[in-house]
C-alpha cells in the first residue's frame, strides 16, 4: 500500500514517541531508499538511534542535517549529548551554546547548558546570556532583518567561521533586499556546504527573480532532494508532484535478517550490524563512556524524548515563512539594486563556473 511521504512522516514521529526505535529505524532506512537526502527522515533516524543508545551513528546523521540546517536544534542538542558520553565536554558546550542560540529561551537547554559548563569548569558555570546571533534571530523573527544585520555583523567579524549565522546573514541580506550580497554570502556557503538550504533557497529566489530558469531549477533540485514541501513553498505557483512510496511492512529483526540489508545502506555508513546480535544488548553503554552521577545525558535524552520548551522547532519552516512568496510579502521588496547597472547581473551570469 503506498503513503504519502507527509504523511508517513508523521506516523514515524508518532513511532518515536512511542519508544519504537528499532522501528522507526526501519522505516527510515525504507524512506532513504526513496529519498535518499531527505531531511525529516535523517532527523528522525538520527533521533532513533540516540534514544536507542548508539550515539556514534546518531552523531553521524546529525551532521548529516546540519550540512543542510546548520542550526538546527535537535541536531546540536543530540551531538551534545554525544560529546559528553566521549568526556569531550567543551565541544558538548559549543553545541548546546549554538543550540541556545536558536532558542534563547528555552529553560530546558540552558539548564543543560548550565550544567555541562558547570562539569568543564570545575563547578562555575557563568550564565548563558544571550548572544548576537540569538538576538539577530529574535529580530528577524519580529520582522527587522535590519537591526537583525547589525547584530549579525558584529558577531560574524568576532566569529567569521560560524556557518549558521553566515546563513542567517544570508537570509538577512536578502530580505533587506541586499540581493547581491545575499548572493555572494550563499555562494560561499554552497561551496563548502552544497545542501545548504538557506543559501540555495536565496539563490533560487534570486535568479527565478531575474529571469534565470536555467541556474533556478538547479537550486530548486537541491531543495526538492532534501525537503520537497520547502521546494513548493519556495516555488510559488510551482507544484511539487504527489510523492507516494509503499509503505513498510515491518517485521522484527533477527540475527538471520542482517544479510538481506541493502547494500546502498551499507555503503552509505547507516547500518549497524550489532543491532541484528543479541549479545550487543547485555553491554552497559556506561562501560566504555565517561558518564559520572552527574551527567546530564538523561536531561538530554528526556528533553529530546518529550520535546521540553518546544525543541522541534523547525527552523526550515521559519525560513519558508520569511522568504517564500506566499510566506511573506518581504520576496517583494525593491528591485532596484537589481536596476542600477550591469554588476549584478554579470555576477549571476558567472553563478554556475563559481559553483
Amino acid at each position: 500500500m503506498n503513503i504519502q511521504l507527509c504523511n508517513y512522516i508523521t506516523e514515524i514521529e508518532q513511532l518515536l514517541s512511542d519508544e519504537e526505535h528499532s522501528e522507526v529505524i526501519a522505516h527510515c532506512q525504507h524512506v532513504l531508499s526513496f529519498f535518499p537526502k531527505n531531511l525529516a527522515i535523517y532527523r528522525l533516524y538520527g533521533l532513533a538511534l540516540l534514544l536507542s543508545g548508539d550515539t556514534k551513528d546518531a552523531a553521524d546523521l546529525f551532521y548529516r542535517v546540519l550540512s543542510v540546517v546548520p542550526d538546527d536544534v535537535i541536531s546540536h542538542v543530540g551531538l551534545a549529548a554525544h560529546f559528553e558520553v566521549l568526556g569531550d565536554y567543551p565541544r558538548a558546550s559549543g553545541h548546546l551554546t549554538q543550540a541556545f542560540e536558536v532558542q534563547p529561551y528555552n529553560t530546558s537547554i540552558k539548564e543543560v547548558l548550565l550544567k555541562i559548563r558547570s562539569i568543564r569548569n570545575g563547578g562555575d558555570a557563568s550564565d548563558a546570556k544571550m548572544s548576537r546571533g540569538a538576538l539577530a534571530r529574535i529580530y528577524l523573527r519580529g520582522g527587522n532583518p535590519r537591526q537583525a544585520f547589525e547584530e549579525l555583523s558584529v558577531a560574524l567579524r568576532s566569529t567569521p567561521n560560524i556557518v549558521s549565522l553566515r546563513a542567517l546573514m544570508a537570509r538577512t541580506q536578502y530580505l533587506m533586499g541586499h540581493r547581491v550580497e545575499a548572493v555572494n554570502t550563499s555562494n560561499e556557503l554552497i561551496e563548502q556546504l552544497p545542501y545548504c538550504a538557506a543559501a540555495n533557497c536565496v539563490l533560487f529566489l534570486t535568479t527565478s527573480l531575474i529571469g534565470r530558469p536555467n541556474q533556478a531549477q538547479d537550486y530548486f533540485r537541491h531543495i526538492h532532494a532534501v525537503d520537497p514541501y520547502l521546494a513548493e513553498r519556495m516555488s510559488g505557483d510551482r507544484q511539487v508532484d504527489e510523492l507516494e512510496i509503499p509503505r513498510l511492512e515491518y517485521i522484527q529483526p533477527s540475527e538471520t535478517d542482517a544479510a538481506n540489508v541493502p547494500e546502498w545502506l551499507r555503503e552509505l555508513g547507516l547500518v549497524d550490524d550489532s543491532r541484528y546480535n543479541d549479545d550487543s544488548a547485555t553491554e552497559d553503554p556506561e562501560q566504555e563512556s565517561n558518564l559520572g552521577s552527574d551527567s546530564t545525558v538523561p536531561i538530554i535524552v528526556s528533553l529530546l524524548r518529550n520535546q521540553k520548551g518546544d525543541i522541534s522547532y523547525d527552523v526550515m519552516d521559519e525560513m519558508a515563512s520569511q522568504l517564500s512568496p506566499q510566506g511573506n510579502n518581504q520576496i517583494a521588496l525593491s528591485q532596484n539594486r537589481w536596476e542600477t547597472g550591469d554588476e549584478s547581473l554579470d555576477m549571476l551570469d558567472d553563478l554556475r563556473t563559481r559553483r
